[in-house]
Formats: C-alpha cells, sequence, structure tokens
C-alpha cells in the first residue's frame, strides 16, 4: 500500500458555492497565504472529527467554567457573612471591655441595666474614628 504525503497535496473545488464562500471568507481573515487558510481550515475539520462538534463542547466547556465561578462566589459570600457575623461579636466584645475598663478607671460599678439594653456596644470614639478612616480607604464606608 502507498504512503500517503500530505505535506504537498493538490485539490480541484468543483462546488461553485463553496469556492465562493472560501473565497470571502479569505478575504475578511487575517491569514495571508491560502495555504495557511486551507491547512487552518483542515485543522478545524480534523478537530471538529476527533471531537465532535466544538460548538457544543465549548458551550459545556462554558457552562463548566459559569458553574465553577457560581460556586467560588456563594462560597466567598459565605465566608464574608460568617466573617461579618464574627467581626460584629469581636466589635460589641471590644465595646463590652472598653465599657468594662471606664468602669475600673474611675471606680464604678459596671450597670447592668445599661449592658443589658445594649447602651455599652458602642466603640470608644478613637477607635470609631480609626474605623471610619480605614473603611474610607478601602472603600467600603
Amino acid at each position: 500500500m502507498k504512503e500517503k504525503n500530505f505535506n504537498y497535496t493538490s485539490l480541484y473545488l468543483y462546488d461553485r458555492d463553496l469556492v465562493n464562500a472560501l473565497e470571502k471568507d479569505f478575504a475578511e481573515s487575517d491569514i495571508r497565504s491560502k495555504s495557511q487558510y486551507l491547512t487552518h481550515l483542515i485543522g478545524l475539520g480534523l478537530q471538529v472529527r476527533k471531537n465532535g462538534n466544538t460548538e457544543t463542547a465549548n458551550m459545556d466547556y462554558i457552562a463548566r467554567e459559569l458553574n465553577d465561578i457560581k460556586v467560588s462566589v456563594s462560597n466567598l459570600q459565605q465566608t464574608v457573612m460568617r466573617e461579618f457575623a464574627e467581626s460584629e461579636v469581636y466589635k460589641d466584645l471590644l465595646c463590652y471591655i472598653s465599657y468594662l475598663v471606664k468602669c475600673v478607671i474611675y471606680e464604678q460599678d459596671p450597670n447592668d441595666k445599661r449592658i443589658d439594653r445594649g447602651f455599652t456596644y458602642t466603640l470608644p470614639s478613637d477607635l470609631y474614628y480609626k474605623l471610619k478612616n480605614i473603611q474610607r480607604r478601602y472603600g467600603v464606608a
């Protein structure tokens, strides 16, 4: 059996509509050489033959990527919400400790009603302004 050599191939196209479509597509492409253009088309055709419809394969790939992004965003959102909840508790704890430190400094007894009603949950002014400056710097104010 004779071995086929595809390095140099002659091709005669009988279908005039196909020839017109190829000429139009070649003129619109960035490829300057007719040989490179046909090589590119043959490569695409071979890829479709091996892998099936490339559009469907690309859509499946895009769908998988979008699903991965959706899962990542959902995980990120859960993490942000969990960290937000924890930071709120830490902020309240900091406020409560600050209130108790003031009571010790000024030799006052902590007021249980004040604590129960949440009046102790304000940051000391210096920490409040520091928080606001940081939020402004990072555009979250």
